[in-house]
């Protein structure tokens, strides 16, 4: 069967590795932040439970361009939609259309067969129609709680990254347990949280109340990891622990108030393998410049020579001035909504 996995803008390459590593099918990008692939129903029950970049995941019914309302009908009346129980129908659009989302949830309610009752409220089957341009996607959604959400963060800070992305930030560190990890911008705890969770095998519906999966909570292991979560403002350190022990990886994190420039008397030189952190977004360009300049003077010190930083920044041209000794590997932009950023990635010299 063929299915459809949303994730951020600026992941996709990640998110697709993953779909690869979880179900060994080959997935492809068809739309920004939108993967086809085929598997079987065993196989898309797992990456439900497993996944850490996708945030949603849909039976795939169509996908067709279209100029006009009519097109629209007229492919959708060529679907033979699967529903069970009762539906309801959802459209999100991006793009100026001469239609609104209702419109569109009202023709797929009069395409669909007769006999099945509308329920909008708790629909058994619901259909979802994704536009964007003269793009259209049909299709049923098997994840009704968005799957980028994380039941252990109750404590969430305002300028950290989405989880999808702390995931993948680690995954583009190529970062492996026994390796030492620093963020030295903890915030919530996200990045290194995610980081203890991936390298513990612990997968994302762990927390949450929609079933286990025996068989893969049993490859669980907590092993002894060497990640740091450090921060200059102790709230912050405090919300990373709390978050952390939600997550039940508080024992594989050190914790740590800790100024920037104080890190090269937390780690011997050469010491550290990865930085993957999200730099805090100052207004003042003067005491920007001063944190960026302080950042890769300490990562030059404590990192061991081709580690990596990955980052996740607001202001790239004057974080890259910085970054002496280092060499820039990929800069991608990271786009939720109307929201972007970019994350880069730099290699020590």
């Amino acid at each position: 069967m063929e299915y459809i996995a949303y994730t951020v803008i600026g992941i996709e390459d990640v998110a697709i590795k993953e779909i690869e590593e979880l179900t060994k099918a080959k997935a492809k990008l068809i739309l920004p932040g939108r993967l086809l692939f085929s598997t079987d129903e065993k196989k898309i029950n797992e990456l439900i439970y497993v996944t850490k970049s996708l945030t949603k995941i849909c039976l795939f019914l169509s996908r067709f361009t279209f100029k006009s309302i009519d097109d629209i009908e007229n492919e959708l009346k060529k679907i033979k939609f699967p529903i069970k129980g009762t539906f309801a129908a959802r459209c999100t659009r991006k793009g100026d259309h001469a239609f609104d989302s209702h419109e569109i949830e009202v023709l797929i309610g009069n395409t669909a067969p007769k006999h099945y009752k509308v329920n909008l409220e708790k629909p058994d089957t619901l259909i979802c129609a994704n536009i964007e341009d003269n793009n259209c996607i049909i299709s049923i959604e098997l994840t009704r709680k968005e799957l980028q959400k994380r039941d252990y963060r109750i404590k969430a800070h305002v300028q950290s990254v989405n989880p999808c992305v702390a995931y993948a930030m680690i995954r583009l560190a190529n970062w492996k347990k026994e390796e030492t990890l620093l963020d030295p911008f903890c915030k919530d705890g996200i990045i290194a949280i995610e980081a203890a969770l991936y390298a513990s095998n612990i997968p994302r519906g762990f927390f949450s109340n929609d079933g286990k999966i025996e068989s893969i909570d049993k490859k669980i292991k907590r092993d002894e990891l060497k990640v740091f979560a450090y921060d200059a403002l102790m709230p912050n350190v405090r919300s990373t622990e709390i978050n952390a022990k939600l997550a039940s990886v508080n024992k594989q994190i050190t914790f740590s108030r800790t100024e920037l420039d104080w890190l090269e008397t937390k780690f011997k030189k050469d010491s550290v393998d990865k930085i993957v952190t999200a730099v805090p977004s100052v207004k003042d360009e003067k005491e920007m410049g001063k944190t960026y300049k302080e950042f890769f003077y300490q990562a030059e010190y404590i990192m061991k020579k081709k580690g990596i930083i990955v980052a996740a920044i607001h202001h790239p041209e004057i974080f890259k001035e910085f970054a002496k000794g280092f060499k820039l590997l990929k800069e991608r932009k990271i786009t939720i909504g109307e929201y972007s950023y970019c994350v880069l990635s730099f290699e020590k010299k």
